[in-house]
């Protein structure tokens, strides 16, 4: 298991669940940081608009041929 800190933060109390289990998520999941700086970050789902486009773009054709 890689090495882990501590780290407090001031969260609404809403949010405090959440936090844990992003914490128990990145201690089993050391490829989820990526996703989470990704969504953090603003640039998460650009894979997915990418993919959702191409499919679109795959069905128009193919309705386009009827």
């Amino acid at each position: 298991m890689a090495e882990t800190v501590q780290v407090n933060i001031r969260v609404p109390e809403e949010a405090r669940d959440v936090i844990g289990r992003l914490g128990q998520r990145l201690r089993k999941e050391p490829d989820f940081l990526d996703q989470l700086i990704a969504l953090v970050d603003g640039d998460a789902g650009g894979e997915l608009v990418t993919r959702l486009e191409q499919i679109e773009a795959r069905l128009a054709a193919l309705e386009a041929g009827k």
